[in-house]
This record gives C-alpha cells, sequence and structure tokens, in this order.
C-alpha cells in the first residue's frame, strides 16, 4: 500500500514508433498520452507531489495533465486512483496538484481547462457509489459555508479540506484571468472559520441551523473528523497560518495552545 502511495504507476506504454497509448479505467477506451494510477491524493499532496515538481518535473507534468485527462473521461478529477476512482478519504486535493503546477510552472497546463474541472468538482455533489469525487456535501457547503453535522459524515474535516481545496482553485483561476471565479474561491477559503467555536477554542461540529453538535470532546476521535480529532485538525489550515492565529487570539494564545 505505502509502495503505491509514494510511487504512482504508469498505465502508459510506447508503441513501436514510440507514441505512448493507455487503457483507461474511467470510459474503457485506449487513448492516445500519459496516465499514472495507484496514488491516494490525501495521504501524498502535502509533500510527495510538491518534491516531484521540484525533482522530476517532467514526470509531474505528466501525472498533472493525466488529471486532466481523468476529467474528460470520467466527468471528475481524482481523488484516489487505483486504477479507476475510488471511494477513499477526503477532500479534492486534485486542485492542490494542479495549483502547485501551475505556480512552480510545471508542464504546459491548460489553465483554462484546470479551471473548468475544479470548478465544476468544487460545486458538484458527489455520486452516491462513490463520495469521494465531486464533494459530499456541495450543497450545504455552497449554502451554509461548512458542512454540516451529522447531515454529513466528517464535516468538520471536509469543511477545512474543502476551504483548502478552494484556496487551491483561486490560484488556478488567477492564472487562467479569471479574477470573478478567483474573487469567490479566495472568499471561500476562508469557510474553515465558520465551524471554529471560540468558546472552546476548536475546530467542532455545527448543526444545520448553526448551533454547536453536542456533546464536545476535543479527544473524540471521528465522527465529525478524519482519522483525527479536535486536537489535531485545529491545526489543518495550510493557506491561512496566519487567519488561524488571528482565530485562535493572536501570537501568545495561538503559541500557548501549540
Amino acid at each position: 500500500l505505502y509502495r503505491s502511495l509514494l510511487f504512482p504507476q504508469k498505465l502508459h506504454e510506447p508503441d513501436a514508433q514510440g507514441s505512448h497509448r493507455y487503457y483507461s479505467p474511467y470510459d474503457g477506451k485506449v487513448h492516445s498520452g500519459v496516465m499514472y494510477t495507484n496514488s491516494g491524493f490525501w495521504d501524498t499532496f502535502r509533500a510527495v507531489h510538491p518534491l516531484f515538481n521540484l525533482l522530476f518535473p517532467s514526470v509531474s507534468a505528466d501525472i498533472v495533465k493525466g488529471l486532466l485527462a481523468t476529467y474528460e473521461e470520467s466527468g471528475f478529477l481524482p481523488s484516489w486512483s487505483s486504477p479507476g476512482h475510488r471511494p477513499i478519504m477526503i477532500g479534492n486535493h486534485a486542485f492542490s496538484l494542479l495549483a502547485d503546477a501551475i505556480v512552480k510552472g510545471v508542464g504546459d497546463i491548460d489553465t483554462k481547462a484546470a479551471l473548468a474541472a475544479v470548478t465544476h468538482d468544487a460545486h458538484t455533489e458527489a455520486p452516491k457509489a462513490m463520495r469521494t469525487i465531486g464533494r459530499q456535501g456541495a450543497t450545504f457547503y455552497d449554502t451554509l459555508g461548512y458542512v454540516p453535522t451529522p447531515d454529513v459524515g466528517e464535516g468538520v474535516s471536509k469543511t477545512m479540506e474543502y476551504a483548502y481545496n478552494d484556496f487551491c482553485a483561486a490560484q488556478i483561476a488567477h492564472a487562467a484571468g479569471d479574477a470573478q471565479t478567483e474573487m469567490a474561491f479566495a472568499k471561500a477559503s476562508n469557510n474553515y472559520k465558520n465551524v471554529y467555536d471560540a468558546a472552546t477554542g476548536f475546530m467542532r461540529g455545527k448543526l444545520r441551523d448553526g448551533s454547536w453538535y453536542e456533546p464536545f470532546d476535543p479527544f473524540d476521535w471521528g465522527g465529525r473528523y478524519t482519522e483525527g480529532n479536535a486536537w489535531q485538525w485545529n491545526w489543518s489550515v495550510f493557506h491561512d497560518v496566519q487567519g488561524l492565529v488571528e482565530l485562535m487570539g493572536g501570537d501568545d494564545a495561538f503559541a500557548s495552545k501549540l
């Protein structure tokens, strides 16, 4: 499992003329081009793929182009491909791979196609049979600014992951020259603040009516959180550390809690 997480496997092979072709697990057809699989982005978007952009940019460029091919062939960007879509983990971290490659100038990425893909997935409810593509709780997130408990499981973690993904989408919109969409995604990237409870000092589950889920125990594992609890998820704001510091009461309060 961990070997497959760290070393994405290629589906493509060169033909006699040296052109690459692959069999798509998404539409069952053979296509020209390249595609990699066996990467769970929830585990690799943080460090492994950014490292690929620095050390192996040509490989990373192919991986990222494969993300857009997946969207064309299945209607969604991948979340965990092995070799097709798998209902594992949360978030839209293909957004992160695309944004990181674009801002680092890795590959010749069609930014308008990338923006179309992330915009679609950000506002499309996940299919019931494949809860990890699109967004589970997308309608709630778009209208309330958070994923409510208990309507959707792991609502706190999903809200926080989506907020980071929206930050990534804003970078893609900026590269594509779409200022209006950039502003909308940038605003949504602050949605992590909607699940912060100043009274307890933790990110916690919120009901659809805006009240907090009870009972609350910051050590309670799972439920509103993905593979963690409130103590761990409190810090999961990669894109706005200063905003998180201010939310928690400033430098001294933040450092004390950390």
